[in-house]
């Protein structure tokens, strides 16, 4: 980040609480250390000398942020606080600062290749799938692969339904992420490089993802080491709209009768600028009660100015500080049920969202659903 534009960043945002309503960490909390005010304020005092690095206080530029981006979306002036944070967050480690829960993702992932310390996975959903060459690779993600099996299963059976020509990526099951969110940029940029380099060997166009975070930061690991550029990075939401628009060997049968609502996730929303697919792919399914909900309240806006509700995993802080972002978690479930119409099922297109919002809402008579969860049981091939 540009250092002019790091610290008028920074000065602007110590002295405004004006984003203060829409921070998901700083409701969620009650702790004004965790709302963009608290973060700026944490940062200048970093800056002046006034927190020695690796201090508990330095340590929470890393543990306060989601980097959800929903300060960023509500400021007037365009004020990118997040940018600030993740810089300060490289800065921080930089210093030595980084927390021990930091440190030992990174280590997992450097060693292991993923943030949870444990073998890989991979092979266990790849099957005869992982190919030498493949025009599609399916990528998704440690989240998925360690937490989220039936999410993994149910995009494996519709990729399989619509004979996609895919492949996995065996032995590289993170997108480093977590890497980048919590100021390791050496090791990102190391990682990136491996991932890139394993993508290109499979001659593949196009990776899917059950995570948009995956699909955010792949794509900057794609264009940060400029071997990939041809390669588009897209979550599964929007290759399953293309599947069921073009292919012709699927087609979708009843809806089950759900009272559907949907989330959409922070890093789809706005780090990649897509705002309702899950909405757009729920249109076209054959007896969908739509008419029931209209798109107003299919779409997660009942906080207005941001247009998606952070689950709390997103930016590192469910490695760093999990009790946190399930705090966060619980906050969004409640806020949701409180704010709009009777529902039974709360359909994401993020794994991380999966995870984090489907335990903060067991015995609370919601089911939450990945997408491709959701369509799988649906599905049938044409008889075309």
């Amino acid at each position: 980040m540009d250092q002019a534009l790091y610290y008028e960043t920074l000065n602007n945002c110590r002295f405004c609480v004006m984003c203060r309503h829409v921070c998901p960490a700083g409701n969620a909390t009650g702790r004004e250390a965790a709302a963009p005010r608290g973060l700026a304020l944490n940062i200048y005092a970093a800056e002046r000398g006034l927190l020695a690095a690796g201090s508990e206080p330095h340590k929470n530029l890393i543990d306060n942020c989601t980097l959800c981006g929903a300060c960023y979306e509500s400021c007037v002036t365009q004020q990118n606080l997040p940018d600030v944070i993740l810089a300060a967050r490289e800065k921080a480690v930089a210093a030595g600062g980084a927390c021990a829960e930091a440190v030992a993702v990174k280590n997992n992932i450097v060693t292991h290749g993923n943030p949870f310390g444990a073998d890989v996975l991979s092979a266990r959903f790849a099957g005869g799938r992982v190919t030498q060459t493949a025009s599609v690779v399916f990528f998704p993600g440690c989240t998925a692969l360690y937490k989220e099996h039936d999410v993994v299963a149910s995009a494996l059976k519709i990729l399989d339904m619509a004979e996609a020509d895919y492949t996995m990526l065996r032995g590289m099951d993170c997108c480093a992420a977590p890497l980048k969110e919590l100021g390791f940029r050496e090791e990102f940029s190391a990682h990136a490089e491996k991932l890139t380099k394993k993508i290109a060997g499979t001659g593949a166009k196009a990776v899917v993802t059950v995570c948009p975070t995956c699909a955010f930061w792949m794509n900057a690991a794609l264009r940060e080491t400029g071997k990939n550029d041809d390669v588009d990075v897209v979550n599964f939401t929007d290759y399953l709209a293309g599947l069921m628009k073009e292919n012709g060997k699927i087609t979708v049968k009843n809806h089950q009768e759900r009272k559907i609502r949907v989330q959409s996730p922070c890093r789809m929303a706005r780090s990649l600028g897509r705002f309702d697919p899950t909405v757009n792919l729920l249109r076209h399914i054959p007896g969908m009660a739509i008419d029931m909900f209209n798109a107003e309240n299919l779409v997660d806006k009942t906080l207005r100015v941001p247009e998606s509700l952070c689950c709390g995993g997103c930016g590192g802080t469910r490695f760093v500080d999990a009790a946190m972002a399930d705090t966060i978690a619980s906050y969004q479930i409640e806020h949701i049920r409180q704010n709009v119409v009777e529902f039974d099922t709360l359909v994401t297109t993020c794994s991380t969202c999966k995870d984090q919002l489907g335990r903060a809402a067991k015995g609370k008579d919601i089911e939450v659903l990945h997408i491709a969860e959701l369509i799988a049981p649906m599905m049938r091939k044409s008889r075309a």
